[in-house]
């Protein structure tokens, strides 16, 4: 490539053009012949883009293109988000709900904590996302734990974590039919008050936990009730999201913006997206 026109007086390899210095390139030269050219590394050739999060980075045209982003470990925690910070030029795991999730066209949760445990319960639903399939959900009755994780999410600050709900696997969950998906069990409700999950996998996917009465550890209200007022449960300001996540790496989110009721004993809210068919 003929970048400029060097003086008479230029011989071969003296400096001319741009004189730049970097992973992909060096100061341009005369040619000897006339002409001053790029001294530019090959195409391909490894460099670095001075981001932390890409790998693989290689010249082309004197530049330096980053690579592939980086994949960080699993913290081995659901509730977080692992992902890598370039400007942090680390790995992090942020206690957030997850991005890229599978999306509910319709979600729904009730919360009710009342001061007699038996009376505790929990619902929450995820309907008329787009197909799941049987494969996604992993195998819960043998080797992928599920985990329910309720967040405040502010708006300009951190998200919060305000209550989990970990399934284990165990025999107690079977498959539906051929492959529809699965179902947990267990009138003893001996595992976080679970009595019954329901993942059916298909073109019209549905989703579903329920869990209540003593075993069910649910989070404290944000503001309790008394004597003045009602309390409210959550803040939701502005959303409330609740994300089933497998260790497989595949979860399926609801994001909450309005409620039906939000005291320090009950939280409901519906949420309709738009319903993918």
């Amino acid at each position: 490539m003929l970048l400029q026109e060097p003086a008479p007086s230029q011989t071969a390899g003296m400096a001319c053009g741009d004189a730049s210095f970097t992973d992909c390139t060096m100061p341009d030269v005369c040619d000897g012949a006339g002409s001053c050219s790029n001294n530019d590394f090959p195409d391909g050739a490894t460099c670095d883009d001075s981001d932390y999060c890409t790998i693989g980075d290689v010249c082309s045209n004197g530049a330096c293109n980053g690579g592939e982003p980086l994949s960080c470990a699993d913290d081995g925690d659901n509730c977080t988000h692992d992902y890598c910070d370039s400007d942090a030029a680390a790995c992090v795991h942020p206690i957030e709900p997850k991005p890229f999730c599978h999306d509910a066209g319709i979600g729904q949760i009730v919360v009710v904590n009342k001061s007699d445990d038996s009376k505790d319960k929990l619902k929450w639903k995820w309907i008329r996302g787009l197909p799941v399939d049987f494969a996604n959900v992993g195998d819960p009755s043998a080797s992928t734990e599920l985990e329910l994780c309720l967040f405040d999410v502010p708006a300009d600050s951190p998200a919060e974590l305000r209550g989990r709900l970990l399934i284990p696997p165990s025999s107690l969950w079977q498959v539906i039919g051929n492959q529809k998906g699965y179902r947990y069990l267990d009138p003893t409700r001996s595992i976080g008050g679970v009595k019954l999950i329901k993942l059916k996998t298909g073109e019209s996917p549905k989703f579903g936990v329920k869990a209540e009465r003593e075993n069910l550890q649910l989070p404290a209200p944000v503001i309790p009730p008394d004597g003045q007022s009602k309390g409210r449960y959550f803040n939701v300001d502005p959303m409330f999201s609740a994300q089933l996540v497998g260790s497989n790496g595949e979860c399926w989110t609801a994001d909450f913006e309005s409620v039906k009721k939000n005291t320090g004993r009950k939280f409901k809210s519906r949420r309709r997206g738009v319903v993918i068919k």
